[in-house]
């Protein structure tokens, strides 16, 4: 019952407050993810002390009259000043002028063998954060459709010796790591290890215990929709919806509802509809062309202003929409797709090509958001 008077109380607040919004009428997000660096314990709303985030209006921001058009700010999961040598040998497109003001997050996956190359690994991270990705994405486990399920034990032999060698990398220590999976005992170890934000594709469906430490580690979670498992997850019923973008709203609001009441704070979820888990390339396609109208009528009030991560790269309606069989080659598709999102209001778009498509963000960034960056031509 608290937790119900603290959403429809903020919802209240924040619909006063962003009356100025130019995207969906829903404020970005910098306020929505106020990650912690440090794991701490949660305690219940009537417990939390003066001055906490949720004694604030929910949703509303620092002179939101000038925040209509920002994007998320990763920045402050590390604060810790800047390493001269990390900009020095950075390219240009790394350069803060030129970065799109829609976050792109580098996928740094270490699915496809088990003997990880970690300093292969490190130097594709670069890679990313160079072409301008400001969150790096880190997972073990391939969630192709028909993949079969790993271990926590042995996905943790992948990932941790490369999050481990992102925290010591100069070029890298500053840019936030998010871990990419649904055991719990891999999400807390990897957040002990320096990840700063847990990115589960069951959406806490895989684990039963995943809500719990979530909450107890206090960072970002970022929920998706996925019906069964990757092994599972293609064949029918789970791609039979009778609306697949307002069912796959519906079942993400009651998702991020247990997900609070198992004590995540409301500013620390990220929703991702999904794209290609449980959907058809049609379903897919769809969705993302409904993505304004998901969170309008299926995420209704506070839960259509929680940040949407939509990933759609190299995903297989790519490919059937352009004839492209190799994923590799869905990199244009991939930033069409991207431009799309950013059309209805998607604040993080999830990526392999972060160079293709952090251009293709910029153009959209300023076309939607009135977003320009600081360049002489």
């Amino acid at each position: 019952q608290q937790q119900q008077q603290l959403l429809d109380t903020g919802q209240a607040a924040a619909n006063s407050s962003i009356a100025g919004c130019s995207i969906h009428d829903h404020p970005q997000p910098q306020q929505l993810l106020q990650p912690q660096l440090q794991p701490k314990q949660v305690h219940a709303f009537s417990d939390l002390p003066p001055g906490h985030p949720s004694q604030q209006p929910y949703g509303v921001l620092p002179n939101a009259s000038d925040s209509a058009n920002a994007a998320f700010d990763f920045s402050s999961l590390k604060q810790q000043p800047p390493l001269p040598t990390a900009a020095a040998t950075a390219p240009a497109l790394a350069s803060p002028t030129a970065a799109a003001c829609t976050p792109a997050l580098g996928i740094a996956n270490v699915s496809g063998n088990v003997d990880v190359d970690v300093a292969g690994a490190i130097e594709a991270a670069r890679g990313l954060a160079r072409a301008g990705a400001q969150l790096i994405d880190v997972g073990g486990q391939s969630t192709r459709p028909g993949s079969a399920r790993l271990t926590a034990e042995d996905e943790l032999a992948r990932i941790m010796p490369v999050i481990r060698a992102l925290r010591e990398d100069s070029e890298l220590v500053h840019v936030p790591v998010s871990v990419d999976t649904y055991h719990s005992r891999v999400a807390q170890e990897a957040v002990a290890a320096g990840a700063d934000m847990v990115n589960d594709v069951s959406g806490g469906t895989l684990d039963p215990a995943m809500f719990r430490t979530v909450a107890s580690l206090g960072v970002p979670y970022c929920l998706m929709h996925m019906r069964g498992d990757p092994a599972t997850m293609a064949q029918p019923p789970h791609t039979r919806y009778s609306c697949v973008w307002r069912n796959v709203g519906q079942e993400l609001w009651q998702r991020a509802q247990l997900a609070v009441q198992a004590g995540i704070l409301p500013w620390n979820l990220v929703l991702d509809p999904g794209l290609g888990f449980a959907k058809t390339a049609e379903g897919s396609a769809e969705l993302l062309g409904h993505l304004a109208a998901m969170r309008r009528e299926a995420l209704q009030g506070v839960w259509g202003r929680m940040p949407l991560l939509v990933g759609p790269s190299r995903k297989k309606f790519i490919g059937k929409l352009t004839g492209r069989s190799d994923p590799v080659g869905r990199d244009l598709g991939t930033a069409a797709a991207c431009v799309a999102a950013v059309a209805q209001g998607t604040e993080i778009v999830r990526v392999h090509n972060v160079a293709v498509v952090s251009e293709a963000l910029r153009v959209a960034d300023g076309v939607f958001r009135g977003s320009w960056p600081v360049t002489e031509l």
